[in-house]
């Protein structure tokens, strides 16, 4: 009997230090989203973004280490990783759109 109070006070004070490690919740609506971008680009200087053409902010989600391998060529290129980001969806847009048009030539 000794031992199941034992581990039931271990057990609450294992959750109780869990809670406190916690990230809070994120609220991922569109409208949590676009209000934390308009906080974000409130924050930041907007002459370098129309400056570079790039007002838009786009996070996504990717596989373990690929950001990380993307950076390692961008900085390899001289490039910011989303200057090589840009650079890889435009060539694949480029092909994507042009086998398209192929397909539907045939057709």
């Amino acid at each position: 009997m000794a031992d199941d109070t034992g581990i039931e006070k271990a057990a609450r004070s294992f959750a109780a230090a869990r809670s406190k490690l916690k990230l809070p919740k994120v609220d991922k609506s569109r409208k949590a989203t676009k209000q934390r971008e308009k906080e974000l680009i409130g924050k930041t200087d907007r002459r370098h973004l129309r400056r570079s053409g790039r007002t838009d902010l786009w996070g996504i989600r990717c596989r373990p280490g690929l950001k990380e391998r993307c950076k390692a060529v961008a900085r390899e290129r001289g490039m910011l990783d989303s200057e090589w980001a840009e650079e890889i969806f435009e060539a694949a847009i480029s092909e994507w759109t042009a086998k398209r048009e192929k397909r539907a030539q045939h057709a």
